[in-house]
């Protein structure tokens, strides 16, 4: 099965070690009102080391999401697809 552009493990889901798929954090925080929401912060930094970072990203760019923190990049008003590099 594909998630958001990547492969998900036997059950359909996203490895457990992905932080927006452990439980441990609101899935709110992947989708900021803005920018200059703090919250974008935190959700970059924790798909700095995710395994799917690059993957996620590609997902989102060829979806042409909109909104949220997708890859380890902020989609929203202020985003640019020029600017964005799949790590």
């Amino acid at each position: 099965m594909v998630y958001y552009g990547f492969e998900t493990t036997r059950g359909g889901h996203v490895a457990a070690n992905t932080p927006c798929a452990s439980g441990e954090y609101d899935p709110e925080l992947w989708f900021p009102l803005s920018d200059k929401d703090t919250t974008v912060h935190v959700a970059v930094a924790l798909c700095h080391d995710c395994p799917v970072k690059a993957t996620c990203l590609a997902g989102a760019l060829a979806r042409g999401e909109r909104d949220g923190v997708w890859g380890g990049q902020f989609f929203g008003r202020s985003y640019s697809r020029a600017t964005a590099a799949v790590a």
